[in-house]
């Protein structure tokens, strides 16, 4: 059923809503049987011309570090989605036999609110039901589709409200509706320039995946771009790093604001083979609806030394994303103690 607003505020705060929700919709294909292949393989990928080229390139190559946003962040799923389209599109007979069918959202059944008068002031759906898209993916990507979306899930109230109230509103969803046109048409080359099944395709496909996922990415053996290296004495501010990152995503908190400098108790609970933290846990403080309240978080780093996830005490199962340029200034030994 298609939605008709009839009043220029509810329209307005509907179509900043559309585009944020269709930025993350579902429509996805990854060709399972081609794997991005050994690390140790030298592949290429063809990417001249594309307005995204510079982030490209870095997803291909490996170099997580210096992609200038998370995976939480509304321009990789933008760009996630986008090429994804392209692939299932593009490349449906390269597709596995256990391809998943993706559906997405309709409304079927909507409420309309009128004043006295009888003029329609609100319309919201009530009732939604699955449709198809006409297009597949495989188990593999279908599962970084969905963790992509259930993450922002999570931030949607932030995210719409981001749009509604900071800044230029209308700026805001003019910037978000040039960023999927360019991501589009980009990805659609893409996969035109390098072909379904190229090694070099698979390989940014693949790393596309890992990142949506915050793994360890694939790298490529003749990247100039060299990974920077955390000492291995694990001899490092532990407590400036959870304190930056803490207040890095408390901007995103709608209810609670984080008192800053308040980071405190910092223990170091796990190590990994290398004697660097693979988790440590801090206490803070924070202004909520009941006053001034203590919280906590867990902080895990991944399998190269870095800062990778903070699980709230509040959402103690959900990883929000550690802030992607305190993590590059980590790497680059900004918290090494001299």
């Amino acid at each position: 059923m298609t939605r008709v607003f009839c009043t220029s505020k509810h329209f307005f705060v509907t179509f900043l809503l559309l585009v944020a929700y269709n930025a993350v919709s579902s429509q996805t294909a990854y060709n399972a049987n081609n794997s991005a292949g050994s690390a140790n393989k030298e592949l290429t990928l063809s990417s001249d011309g594309l307005q995204k080229e510079a982030i490209v390139r870095k997803i291909f190559l490996g170099n997580f570090l210096n992609i200038p946003f998370g995976r939480d962040n509304m321009n990789f799923a933008i760009l996630f989605n986008a090429y994804l389209t392209a692939y299932a599109k593009q490349c449906d007979g390269s597709l596995p036999s256990d391809k998943i069918e993706l559906k997405r959202r309709e409304c079927a059944k909507e409420s309309v609110t009128t004043n006295a008068r009888g003029v329609e002031i609100s319309r919201t759906c009530i009732e939604w039901v699955m449709v198809s898209t006409g297009l597949y993916a495989s188990p593999e990507m279908y599962n970084a589709k969905t963790a992509i979306e259930r993450l922002h899930a999570g931030d949607a109230l932030y995210n719409v409200s981001s749009l509604l109230f900071q800044g230029n509103p209308i700026g805001n969803a003019t910037n978000l509706d040039r960023e999927g046109k360019a991501a589009r048409a980009d990805m659609i080359a893409l996969v035109d320039m390098n072909g379904c099944t190229s090694p070099g395709l698979m390989r940014f496909q693949e790393n596309l995946r890992l990142f949506a996922l915050n793994k360890t990415p694939v790298r490529a053996t003749d990247q100039t771009v060299e990974t920077p290296k955390v000492s291995l004495s694990g001899n490092q501010h532990f407590e400036k790093l959870a304190e930056d990152l803490i207040y890095e995503h408390s901007k995103k908190w709608l209810m609670n604001k984080y008192q800053r400098g308040s980071a405190s108790n910092i223990v170091v609970t796990s190590k990994d083979t290398y004697g660097r933290p693979s988790e440590i846990k801090a206490n803070y403080l924070y202004q909520g609806v009941s006053g001034r309240s203590t919280g906590s978080v867990r902080i895990t780093f991944n399998e190269d030394g870095f800062p990778e996830c903070l699980y709230f005490f509040d959402f103690p199962s959900t990883c929000r994303t550690a802030d992607r340029n305190i993590v590059l200034a980590y790497a680059n030994g900004a918290y090494q103690k001299q």
